[in-house]
């Protein structure tokens, strides 16, 4: 799977559907999307760090990405992990599958 593809995917999702971040919640193509401030331990001063969680139910998977923002604009973003809700499918079908979510949009 093509990690810069999903990364470029996952920023589009960040910057014009939940830009500026908040706590949401928020529905997108039916997934469901929370977001928690971060300590920002050894950040500068401007930046704000989040968790973000998106949930697909009817796909039984979740993202976890931490996401870094500087004067309100996304700098660095993490896909921290893949969750199978089923405990069915590898990383690898997991990524596939928040892929063609992320295509979806």
């Amino acid at each position: 799977m093509n990690n810069d593809v999903i990364h470029a995917r996952t920023r589009h999702l960040l910057t014009h559907y939940l830009s500026p971040m908040a706590s949401g919640p928020w529905t997108v193509q039916g997934a469901c999307i929370t977001a928690r401030a971060l300590p920002g331990y050894g950040l500068p001063a401007d930046a704000v760090a989040t968790r973000v969680l998106i949930e697909e139910p009817d796909q039984g998977w979740t993202a976890a990405i931490e996401v870094i923002q500087r004067g309100g604009r996304l700098w660095r973003l993490r896909i921290e992990r893949f969750i199978d809700d089923s405990d069915e499918r590898g990383p690898a079908e997991l990524q596939a599958a928040y892929l063609d979510w992320l295509r979806s949009l």
